[in-house]
Formats: structure tokens, sequence, C-alpha cells
């Protein structure tokens, strides 16, 4: 059943601070910067700790959440896996709340790297400059939504896919080492 992504998730834009923040070893929380994440998550020991002018609660980061890229060349969702202390998102991200009750944060992660997904993004970025994800392109991005079991089992499937991929690439990475020191051997001239 297609549903629009405001229908299954509270969306909330990052925390914009009203002055610049400054890097402080006893700030109160860390700040998710554009810098500290990848498609494949988030580097928690690269985040900034600042105190915040205002209240955070809006803002904060919870393992669930999804942020999506909001500004830049490459938009593309993130799934908050772990969040051992307090931090929030800046403006350069939409942090997205699932309601989990209907969705699985790891389904709705893959639902917004599908192609009709990619498409409507793509459709609903503007400006030059850092090109930016409009608030109603986002709140009306349309996904198949399954049931529960269904997006388990899809999930299950894409780690597994995942898995398979890391894998393989390792095996390749160790024949390759093979390969060159048996050369090696062979050119010194050892049998």
């Amino acid at each position: 059943m297609p549903v629009r992504l405001a229908q299954i998730a509270r969306i909330q834009l990052g925390y914009q601070p009203r002055s610049r923040l400054v890097r402080r070893s006893d700030g109160s929380h860390r700040l998710i910067q554009i810098r500290d994440v990848s498609p494949s998550g988030i580097e928690l020991s690269s985040l900034a700790r600042v105190h915040l002018d205002r209240s955070p609660d809006r803002y904060e980061v919870h393992p669930g959440d999804i942020l999506h890229v909001a500004r830049g060349e490459h938009l593309h969702p993130i799934l908050v896996t772990e969040m051992p202390f307090p931090a929030v998102a800046i403006s350069f991200f939409y942090i997205i709340r699932p309601d989990v009750s209907v969705v699985m944060p790891e389904y709705l992660r893959w639902a917004l790297q599908q192609p009709l997904a990619r498409a409507h993004i793509r459709q609903h970025t503007r400006g030059t400059g850092i090109p930016m994800l409009t608030r109603q392109g986002i709140d009306t991005i349309t996904i198949d939504l399954p049931d529960l079991q269904t997006q388990r089992a899809i999930t299950n499937l894409v780690a597994l896919s995942e898995k398979e991929r890391y894998l393989s690439t390792m095996l390749m990475q160790q024949r390759t080492k093979l390969i060159h020191a048996a050369c090696r051997l062979a050119a010194a001239g050892a049998s």
C-alpha cells in the first residue's frame, strides 16, 4: 500500500543555531554535521561537543531515527543505530522519526533509497550552489508499505546481501594478497 512519508513519520529539520557554535570539552550535546556522516553511518568519535543556545528537545537524535541529508549533492538517508550520548543534528539534515507501530526504521531507510523515492527527491531539490531538498519534497515521498512481517523479511534479505557483498570484497582482497605473495616468492627464486 503506497503511503506518504509524512503519514508514517514525524519529520523535523535539524537544529539551526542562532549564533556560531563553538567546540567545548564540557558541551552538553554532540553536534552531527555533514562531515560526520557517510551512507554507512555516523562517525560518533568525530562529533563536536557544544552548548546549545536554546532547547534541544525537538532536534535530539535517537536510535531508530533516520537522518536524511537535506543539502548538497549527495542526499541520502542514514539510519541511527546507536547514540550513546545526547546529540542533535544540524539543519543540513531532516530528522525522520518513524512510527514504529507501522514501519521499521531499517525498512524505511531502504525504501528511501529506492529509484522512485530517489527520483522524487531529485525533482524536489532546489538551488544551484548548494541544492536543498524542500520540506514539501520530503513530506510527499511515497513508499510502498507492506505489513511488518514483510518489512522484516525485506530488511533481513537486504542485510544478508550487504554482508555477502562485504565478504566477497574481503575474499577478493585476500586472494589478491595471496597471489602477490606467491608471485614475490617466485620472483625471488623460492620454490
